[in-house]
């Protein structure tokens, strides 16, 4: 009996430190991750992912120059939890979001109403491809291939952190049929796959099956490649099928053929070992994991610019705010609800918050590209008066100082364009800044929008029509395409431009 009642506390006892387990995040010069488990659980997720991310690189031949905003992977502890907070349906697994506060991904640990069928890894893995295309391959892609090209990649299997194989069969392929494929171009028709109800898991299945083929020199990866590249150019692609020997037909002849025939045996890839001393690892403090919540919740806003469409930001500012009343001396904590206090055009507040940041941490870029943007939003509210022209100057230099150590810091680009926007109005320099943003996000439609505006205001009806071009050209149908063709005529009719 004794014996009994020592194992049942032992079990007792257990359980509450599970429940009890820290949260941990590890930093690599790639990416930071933050799941509630043992660090050293979190530094070899960090260090598998780490080694795909070296794959990836030898596989596509990208560069590994800096481009963009580091990604933020956060780990919740269940796939219900996530759909719980975000407006994800019951297809989704996992989540890559890009917007004026966070470039992030939400991944689930565990989906314990299916255990057997869902792996996590896999998970983290597709969402970081994701961001690898956006960041190191920068263009609009078609959604399949999105898709696709994570769901090659999910299935990395990784040995001692310097061997990564690619090319096993993933979960999705379940729902492929070599004998019933849909047309392509039926394929490249699908704007958005997370909006599709049905057959999503089939758009999945295909495009990993077109961009294997692709990936693993298939009889049709040239042709795919120069297509590729068309929609990513914005460039008009005419008549698509014509890309294609044999039209589509021949190109759905071949993929099904592909299909059924056996795939190339996978390719290992040999990849430099990652030291820990490259992988930062700290316990999160405990304003860090009440914001954890706040942060997947505010994943789906729009993204924003200074004193524009506050309003959406009003309500997340106001929440994390009150977080920060319990634990204010917490940076991570403030450094947000700065962000959110600028997009909610609360300059004074965010002053407030951002200038301890800064005399704590005098070299971090981040916190020194949002001081120069607060200026931007405060100098708004004193508009016209040497009080103004004083901050834009205090602001202009941050800025410029933020892009000398790191010319593709996007929030300092966009600051640079408000800054001289609210100087001298729309004009062709602030409209460069927001170009070279563009460049390293080409799928940001906020920036892209803005810039259009812009061009409008100076009279840049080409330039406009331009920078509509990938959106009108895309190769499928939907809101976005048909919004930016309709634009276009109207430039074109009220300008007389042809």
């Amino acid at each position: 009996m004794i014996r009994l009642l020592a194992a049942i506390l032992m079990l007792i006892a257990a359980a509450g430190e599970a429940r009890a387990q820290a949260w941990h995040r590890a930093e690599t010069r790639h990416f930071t991750l933050q799941a509630e488990l043992p660090a050293d659980e979190v530094r070899q997720l960090a260090r598998e992912l780490e080694a795909l991310n070296a794959a990836l690189m030898t596989m596509t031949g990208a560069s590994e120059a800096a481009r963009g905003r580091k990604l933020d992977i956060l780990m919740v502890d269940d796939i219900a939890t996530l759909r719980k907070l975000t407006t994800a349906d019951d297809l989704t697994e996992a989540l890559f979001f890009n917007n004026a506060i966070d470039q992030a991904a939400i991944v689930a640990r565990a989906d314990k109403r299916r255990r057997a069928a869902y792996d996590m890894r896999e998970a983290l893995f597709h969402e970081y491809c994701h961001y690898f295309l956006r960041r190191y391959l920068p263009g609009i892609y078609p959604s399949w291939y999105n898709e696709g090209f994570a769901s090659v990649f999910e299935s990395a299997r990784i040995t001692g952190g310097t061997r990564v194989r690619i090319g096993e069969i993933p979960r999705v392929a379940l729902w492929l049929d070599p004998a019933a494929l849909t047309p392509f171009a039926r394929i490249a028709s699908v704007e958005n796959a997370l909006e599709m109800t049905k057959d999503r898991d089939k758009l999945y299945a295909q495009g990993w099956l077109i961009a294997h083929h692709s990936l693993f020199g298939g009889k049709r990866a040239a042709e795919v490649k120069r297509y590729l590249d068309l929609v990513r150019s914005g460039r008009p692609l005419g008549k698509p099928e014509l890309l294609f020997a044999g039209g589509y037909a021949g190109f759905d002849a071949d993929i099904a053929a592909y299909a059924a025939a056996d795939l190339p045996p996978p390719r290992d890839i040999a990849v430099p070992h990652v030291p820990d001393a490259e992988i930062a690892v700290r316990e999160l403090r405990p304003g860090e994991v009440a914001l954890l919540e706040r942060r997947v919740d505010d994943a789906e806003l729009d993204g924003a610019w200074a004193g524009e469409d506050a309003s959406q930001f009003l309500l997340a500012y106001a929440s994390a705010n009150n977080k920060l009343g319990k634990w204010p001396d917490d940076p991570a904590l403030a450094l947000y609800t700065a962000k959110l206090a600028f997009l909610a055009g609360r300059s004074i507040r965010a002053t407030e918050l951002v200038d301890p940041l800064i005399a704590k941490s005098p070299g971090d870029l981040d916190i020194l590209a949002l001081k120069g943007r607060v200026l931007v939003l405060s100098a708004q509210a004193a508009h016209g008066t040497p009080t103004a022209t004083s901050r834009l100057a205090e602001s202009r230099k941050l800025l410029m100082g933020v892009l000398a150590r790191d010319a593709s810091h996007v929030d300092a680009l966009a600051g640079m364009n408000e800054n001289l926007t609210e100087a001298r109005g729309a004009n062709v320099e602030a409209i460069g800044y927001l170009r070279r943003a563009i460049d390293l996000e080409p799928s940001n439609t906020t920036m892209r929008y803005r810039a259009i505006g812009q061009m409008l205001r100076i009279g840049d009806y080409r330039g406009a029509i331009a920078m509509l071009q990938p959106l009108a050209n895309a190769p499928h149908d939907g809101s976005s395409r048909q919004f930016a063709l309709e634009l276009i005529a109207e430039i074109r009719r009220r300008s007389g431009i042809r």
